[in-house]
């Protein structure tokens, strides 16, 4: 696990997921302690590449889940988030999704 007090430059934002009819998520993500804001990926992708200038000490996200009547919900199977140290300069390939200091997949319970 990364040290906490490690800038870091964070990269992307990345899940597993399986939405049905009228059932949906939205992701969110707040850098060290800042304003939520939106992880809105294109239709059929299953992440998030964060914006340039996208680097602190901690990231935090949330998900919201909304089920249509008949007892319909989505259900996310894991969620990783992949960043690399911060060196004072913005890099050039964000988001590729795989870096040598990425966080473990964290599983999500059911």
């Amino acid at each position: 696990m990364a040290k906490a007090n490690l800038d870091k430059e964070f990269v992307g934002l990345f899940w597993s997921e399986t939405t049905g009819h009228g059932t949906y998520t939205q992701y969110s993500y707040s850098i060290d302690g800042g304003a939520w804001l939106a992880a809105s990926p294109q239709p059929g992708q299953d992440g998030y590449n964060l914006p340039a200038r996208s680097h602190g000490k901690r990231i935090a996200f949330k998900i919201v889940l909304s089920g249509a009547s008949g007892g319909l919900s989505p259900r996310v199977d894991d969620v990783s988030i992949t960043w690399r140290t911060w060196t004072g300069k913005e890099s050039t390939d964000k988001g590729n999704g795989t870096h040598p200091g990425a966080l473990p997949r964290a599983g999500v319970p059911r």
